[in-house]
């Protein structure tokens, strides 16, 4: 059956407590397509629903090869997923949220963008479920999941608030796996004056100092950043021949990147991506 029909939580996902009660939703429900005026998300969820209806943008493609090895950490510090329960927050066209089910987790992907939550239902063989809902007022109950995954969402939003909820829905001894783009990358920022959606959506990305401060409150921090001479590779891919002519250059500075890393901690301020691991 086509993921199409997936569009209801799985019924043994946990109904929200009391004091946060919400109507049951046998199928998806999008939030209104004019918030009031105002939500502070009104823009970002408007951009988000045509930026999805596309489907999935070469940009994003390429996004994802490059970010491997922040990936390849968020799944070392996971560990064996299977049978854990698993929230994916910002969860898009739903990539990520197939990839933590085919690694046997129990995944609900939410997105407060309906768009591409529909789309992700319709891949053959869907197995999350899927809840459009805005990531400051989870519609779930407290301590249902052991897991919690967010990929460059943070940036979007209330970073507290949203992190404060992330513990709520956390059992005892649960975490927080996050991909986040930094704020300091000296490169990329060059390149966001020219990006085409830095109107529409703004950002505020993290820092090394930011995600210590939201770390406060949890009981432990793991932190590692990745990538500062591929950063300027990475733009020259989106060129009309970067695919072709770019990428061994690109896997070069990957390479370099990693052994600057190693060799020189501090460049870690200037480091375009952070993988994040708060324990509840």
């Amino acid at each position: 059956m086509r993921g199409e029909h997936n569009l209801a939580l799985a019924s043994a996902l946990p109904q929200p407590a009391p004091a946060r009660e919400v109507p049951p939703a046998p199928h998806l429900r999008p939030l209104p397509s004019s918030p009031p005026a105002d939500d502070p998300g009104r823009r970002n969820r408007s951009f988000f629903d045509r930026y999805w209806r596309h489907g999935t943008h070469e940009r994003d493609q390429l996004w994802r090869a490059w970010w491997h090895d922040g990936y390849a950490q968020v799944l070392t510090w996971a560990g064996p997923l299977r049978g854990q329960r698993v929230l994916n927050v910002f969860a898009g066209l739903g990539e990520d949220a197939h990839m933590l089910a085919q690694h046997g987790a129990d995944v609900v992907a939410l997105d407060f963008a309906a768009e591409g939550l529909r789309q992700a239902a319709r891949v053959e063989g869907s197995r999350p479920a899927w809840l459009c809902a805005d990531a400051t007022r989870l519609p779930l109950a407290a301590q249902s999941f052991d897991l919690v995954v967010a990929v460059n969402g943070l940036c979007h939003t209330d970073k507290p608030a949203v992190l404060a909820e992330f513990r709520r829905v956390l059992r005892p001894g649960g975490r927080i796996l996050l991909l986040e783009v930094m704020r300091y990358p000296h490169l990329a920022m060059v390149g966001r004056w020219f990006e085409p959606y830095r109107k529409h959506a703004p950002h505020r990305h993290v820092s090394v100092g930011e995600i210590e401060e939201l770390a406060q409150p949890f009981a432990g921090l793991q932190q590692r950043q990745f990538f500062v001479l591929s950063v300027l590779t990475a733009m020259l891919l989106r060129l009309p021949l970067g695919p072709r002519l770019v990428q061994p250059l690109h896997r070069a500075a990957i390479r370099a990147d990693r052994r600057l890393m190693r060799w020189l901690p501090w460049l870690r301020h200037i480091a375009y991506l952070s993988a994040v691991e708060l324990q509840a």
